[in-house]
């Protein structure tokens, strides 16, 4: 018999964590799968409880078929952690990403109901935490400090996002942690 898979990263590349089955587009040691994203996700139907995504879909060709796919095979109440690259961080233009990210990404996919700002199947996220992260260096020390405070509410990384603090202090990445609604 087969063991059931609930736990998922997609991306996993060669440093799969621990208790999920890795899925990559590259044949890396500890891959458990290989799966082009774009073509859909081989899982059942309401199979997964939580999947882990990081610093992959800025590289999907078809990001609402990609969310679409993720949303269906997860059960209703899961958990997807999603890492993106933020639109004004360095790592975000890098000559194989498709997409830029931002702090208000994946708002749209809290709605039930079709909107022409997202997919041709209604799909809906609860974003239970979002935040921004800031590259952590020894010269970077100035960022030890910005992370925290810019997340301490939304209104302040949207405000952050608007000003040109987001160009003199980039963000690395950002953070997403949704919830399934069906």
């Amino acid at each position: 018999m087969k063991k059931e898979i609930t736990k998922l990263e997609i991306g996993c590349g060669p440093k799969k964590i621990k208790g999920f089955y890795g899925i990559d587009l590259f044949n890396y040691s500890g891959v458990d799968l290989v799966v082009d994203v774009d073509k859909g996700l081989p899982f059942k139907d309401n199979s997964i409880k939580e999947i882990y995504t990081s610093h992959v879909l800025e590289h999907v060709k078809n990001f609402e078929f990609v969310m679409e796919e993720i949303y269906r095979v997860c059960k209703p109440n899961a958990r997807v952690i999603i890492k993106v690259p933020y639109f004004s961080g360095k790592s975000a233009f890098f000559e194989f990403h498709r997409r830029f990210f931002r702090f208000d990404s994946f708002t749209d996919f809290e709605k039930s109901e079709k909107s022409m700002l997202t997919t041709s199947n209604p799909v809906n996220f609860e974003i239970k935490k979002r935040k921004l992260i800031f590259l952590k260096k020894w010269y970077l020390f100035y960022n030890y400090l910005i992370e925290p405070l810019f997340n301490l509410h939304s209104k302040l990384c949207l405000f952050y996002e608007e000003t040109f603090l987001r160009n003199l202090f980039p963000a690395y990445e950002v953070y997403f942690e949704l919830k399934v609604k069906k």
